[in-house]
């Protein structure tokens, strides 16, 4: 026999200690394996593709696995997942709900026709191949042979893509266009029809194609564009206009068209959230493109607002650039203001490959968004509105009636260290990237002031406007702390119990150079004399009117235009702000610490303050980047903490020293590094750890009655056991049970699998019926039901009262969806396994009311009484029912000697 056969050796107290099992891992290429079966047939055997690589992974010894629920839940849906994306599974938006490989939508505002091949299974209104398609009306097709073989790829499949012919009809205007559709793409058709000043109508096919469905949007512009997309496994052909209209407000807008005689109403474009995967562009329909001027106005859905007077052109629309129009108040109600930017699409014509045709997309924008990025909340006013509104921290807000160039907001921190501070500010096109926002306030009849970052972002066709604070100071040290800039002898004070952000910035001197004064003010002289030939990011149609006017010499303002309120008209360019310095220190008593940058992100170290008492305070610094990337946060902590890591309340800890007493330290394990002191620690030797999602329950064997020791979920506690020896034991259970385990060692490490069926599948059933719970209180009772199921099915047999409460809520969500035969099965269970469980028997009674079976209802109602006589409801229903039932039998009584008479007489 050979030395490795034999068994291992015993340890000291004579258990055999096995050796790690022996495991080979190898690793095959798969380059030389035969190619797959071709993809057609109609067989039903799924074929995959051989792998590239093989990895296997061999154990010459038996080996205990446990596979988990999740581990095995998570398999199962990476194999669904693998298997519907290579194989054949129909293509579903939802579960369970199968969308058409083809759809075709009309969005030209005019009928048309589609005419179809015999490769689709016909509508039921098609006549002769044909359909006709009422304006938005939406078509779904079907190929005749349904889906693919059942070895085929839909990715795959996809990506080759059949090619597809469908032709279309503007019966109207005599006009007869064939598209084909194969990737995703938008061409314009024209069509027969021309009007002043000359335009030829057309029409865009859309076609969109995520993989695998294609859809066919027929849109209006002066021409039809077709535009095709494709979602997985559906492809939407859309024809519709070549002028979209995109509406980025929270609330709908509605689009006005001129034609030669008034204005008329397009349509309301409603606000689509970015989530949702319909699009919200707004196909403009074709009789209101092709207009004389192709001008279209706009208006919020609000009774106090009017229709725009000024009009935006699709003609122009390359040169628009961005505009805002204004929409008047009535009754006094200030403007609504629509920021409009042109957006312009190059598209291929019919035929051809080149992208000459252009589409044209209108952006409708609130002109400014603000934004809250201070710690506390803020309300704002713009001048001309009538009351103030709150915006609470981290926030943002349109604001609709802000008018760039005139208007003027003023905003309001209404507490902040007890004082109310108001700032205000002329929202301007020149408003550089940072500027300084003054805030402020008043103690007593002394004015303080407070300065604030307000960071200004141009997006296109709208304005963000963010207040912040340059830096937040954090004190976490409990003493008092003061705050002082390096510029000047003024000082924030943040004392210990004030646990709020103190906002702290410098002073504005101290952040521009000479050298920056010199090129701030060269730049303001250079603009002040430029020849007028280009124009702010966002101007009113007036200003744009009347910038054209004006001349290059003497400069005079644009006639109509006039200085906004508050804001002189010689009022200079305002400054770029810029925050950097350093700043000093001081805690309690201290004397001020030397200067310290606070702009090194990312960094932490001390500060020290030394006292007049010959005491140096030492107190940490910690800078982070908020997540705007605007403010600097400055944590104080103190630099040294004392840190007790065992169970204070059950564990006596003892650790002597001759000069300290301190416990790990942040930065070494103890503070003592001389060599000359021993630390004595002392702990339990025994702890008891629970990492269950359970409650548990610990006894030591020979313990009776009541000595058992609970452990919460995730809980540590110190054991002392009662035994002494050289092999201790204890059981465990679960709280609230009386089933426990075998027992097992302690004194010895080991892992041993315990097995308490019963109780964890009762917990498990417990979950169930909790999440049922929640969801039954939000009015979800299909899901609810599900929960319900499912805990039954859980939930051991032996727990006869549980599973009778789990019957009666699934009964209760039956009843609020007037399933009442399947509730009053579900109430007789929970009564059989319960019969003294009141509730089952009321909520029975009550739906054998409803039901009309009052003798049964009845019998309920006064076993109710029998168990519980103080019942009220049960003895009032006790006085009512006999008369109904009396009624009720009257009645069939009459009924039955009606139909005997009647064949008596017969």
């Amino acid at each position: 026999m050979m030395n490795d056969d034999l068994p291992p050796p015993p340890d000291e107290d004579g258990d055999i200690v096995l050796p790690p099992p022996k495991m080979t891992v190898t690793v095959m290429m798969n380059d030389d394996l035969p190619p797959p079966p071709d993809e057609d047939g109609d067989s039903v055997d799924i074929v995959l593709p051989p792998p590239k690589m093989t990895v296997t992974v061999f154990s010459h010894e038996e080996i205990h696995l446990t596979m988990s629920k999740t581990c095995l839940e998570v398999l199962q849906n990476l194999g669904k997942s693998f298997g519907d994306a290579y194989m054949l599974v129909e293509p579903s938006e939802k579960a369970g709900e199968i969308i058409s490989p083809f759809c075709v939508q009309n969005q030209t505002g005019l009928e048309i026709v589609m005419k179809l091949d015999n490769s689709f299974e016909m509508p039921q209104d098609a006549d002769n191949f044909k359909v006709k398609m009422t304006p938005d009306r939406r078509l779904e097709l079907w190929n005749k042979k349904k889906g693919l073989s059942r070895k085929a790829s839909v990715i795959k499949a996809a990506q080759e893509g059949d090619e597809k012919k469908f032709i279309f009809q503007i019966e109207q205007f005599n006009a007869t266009r064939e598209v084909t559709v194969k990737r995703a793409e938008k061409r314009l058709y024209q069509i027969n029809h021309k009007t002043y000043p000359g335009d030829i109508w057309s029409v865009i096919v859309n076609t969109e194609t995520p993989i695998g469905h294609k859809i066919l949007s027929i849109q209006s512009m002066v021409t039809v564009i077709v535009n095709t997309e494709t979602p997985i496994g559906h492809k939407i052909l859309s024809i519709q206009s070549m002028v979209q209209i995109k509406n980025h407000f929270e609330i709908p807008v509605e689009v006005f068209y001129k034609d030669d005689v008034s204005v008329k109403s397009c349509g309301e474009l409603l606000f689509k959230p970015v989530y949702e995967k319909v699009s919200s562009n707004f196909s403009v329909l074709l009789q209101a493109v092709y207009t004389p001027g192709g001008e279209f106005l706009f208006k919020p859905v609000y009774e106090n607002y009017q229709v725009s007077k000024e009009t935006v052109s699709w003609r122009g629309a390359e040169n628009l650039g961005t505009v805002q129009l204004a929409c008047q108040g009535e009754s006094g109600h200030s403007a609504f203001y629509i920021s409009v930017r042109a957006e312009i699409e190059n598209v291929y014509f019919d035929v051809g490959d080149t992208m000459s045709a252009k589409s044209f997309i209108f952006h409708l924008s609130p002109t400014v968004i603000l934004h809250n990025l201070l710690p506390y909340p803020i309300s704002f006013q713009l001048e001309g509105t009538e009351e103030h509104t709150t915006l609470q921290k981290g926030k943002n807000t349109a604001l609709l009636n802000a008018c760039v160039g005139k208007s003027n907001v003023e905003i309001v921190i209404p507490i902040y260290e007890g004082k109310e501070w108001i700032g205000h500010r002329s929202i301007t096109n020149d408003l550089p990237e940072l500027s300084m926002l003054t805030f402020e306030a008043y103690e007593g009849a002394q004015q303080v002031t407070q300065n604030l970052g307000l960071h200004c972002k141009k997006n296109d066709g709208c304005m963000d406007i963010s207040v912040y604070s340059p830096y937040w100071m954090v004190n976490k040290t409990g003493q008092d702390l003061y705050y002082k800039a390096s510029d000047g002898e003024d000082f924030t004070t943040h004392c210990h119990d004030n646990l709020d952000i103190v906002m702290f910035s410098f002073k504005q001197k101290t952040l521009f150079s000479t050298k920056k004064k010199v090129e701030s003010l060269a730049l303001h002289d250079v603009e002040s004399s430029n020849e007028v030939d280009s124009l702010p990011a966002v101007v009113t149609m007036e200003e744009r009117d009347a910038k054209g006017k004006e001349t290059t010499k003497g400069k005079e303002p644009a006639k109509g235009k006039e200085p906004a309120k508050g804001k002189e008209p010689d009022q200079k360019k305002t400054k770029e702000w810029k925050q950097s310095g350093k700043a000093s220190l001081k805690i309690a008593t201290s004397e001020w610490s030397d200067k310290f940058s606070l702009d090194t992100v990312g960094s932490s170290g001390d500060v020290q303050c030394k006292s007049t008492k010959k005491q140096t305070f030492s107190v940490g610094v910690k800078i982070t980047l908020s997540s705007s990337g605007l403010t600097k946060i400055c944590t104080f902590t103190p630099f040294y903490m004392l840190l007790n890591t065992l169970s204070s309340s059950l564990t006596k800890i003892c650790i002597f020293t001759p000069f300290y007493m301190l416990l790990n330290t942040s930065e070494v394990d103890y503070p003592v590094s001389s060599g000359l002191t021993k630390i004595c620690t002392f702990t339990p030797f025994y702890m008891l750890l629970n990492t269950s999602e359970y409650s548990l329950m610990c006894q030591e064997t020979g313990q009776e009655g009541d000595d058992w020791i609970q452990v919460a979920s995730k809980e540590c506690k110190p054991f002392w056991p009662v035994q002494s020896g050289k092999d201790l034991t204890m059981k465990a259970k679960f709280s609230g049970s009386a089933v426990e385990t075998s027992q097992f060692l302690f004194s010895k490490p080991h892992t041993t699998l315990m097995k308490l069926l019963d109780q964890l599948k009762k917990a498990e059933a417990q979950k169930y019926k909790d999440e049922g719970n929640k969801v039954f209180k939000d009015g979800f009772y299909k899901e609810a039901i599900k929960y319900y199921s499912r805990a039954l099915h859980t939930c051991p047999y032996s727990y006869f009262k549980e599973r009778s409460i789990m019957y009666s809520n699934r009964a209760a969500c039956k009843l609020h969806m007037e399933k009442y035969d399947e509730a009053i099965k579900d109430c007789s269970k929970a009564i059989d396994l319960h019969p003294h469980y009141l509730k089952a028997v009321l909520r029975r009674a009550e739906l054998y009311e409803k039901v009309e079976k009052l003798e049964e209802a009845l019998a309920d109602y006064q076993r109710m009484i029998e168990l519980d006589p103080s019942h009220y409801i049960a003895r009032a229903a006790c006085m009512r029912l006999p008369d109904q039932i009396k009624e009720k039998n009257e009645k069939m009584k009459e009924e039955m000697m009606g139909k005997y008479r009647y064949h008596y007489m017969i």
